[in-house]
């Protein structure tokens, strides 16, 4: 099965390496401030030169097998944000769940 692109629905699943600070330049850590993100803020993705809106909806921390959530229903235009946790370690993944903002 695939995820859903950016003006479509259904769930966009995007994974990112994490790290600690210090080796966050060495190895491309792009999602190693991920655990900061909060309910209400927003998130931008960029496809075919067009800017996507999101906004954060919850969090959640799941062993590295658990991928149901890949296989859930969702209502209207979501995205999944993912990357090891705690940083720098492969023991969990941190889930970021955010639903595209209304215009």
């Amino acid at each position: 099965s695939s995820t859903s692109y950016p003006d479509s629905n259904g769930l966009g699943y995007y994974f990112a390496h994490s790290s600690s600070p210090g080796l966050q330049v060495q190895y491309n850590a792009v999602f190693y401030l991920l655990n900061k993100l909060e309910a209400g803020d927003e998130i931008y993705i960029w496809h075919e030169e067009k800017r996507y809106r999101y906004l954060v909806e919850s969090k959640q921390i799941n062993q590295p097998s658990d991928v149901s959530f890949l296989y859930e229903n969702y209502d209207g235009e979501m995205i999944v944000l993912q990357t090891c946790w705690p940083p720098g370690t492969t023991k969990e993944r941190l889930l970021v769940f955010a639903r595209r903002a209304k215009k």
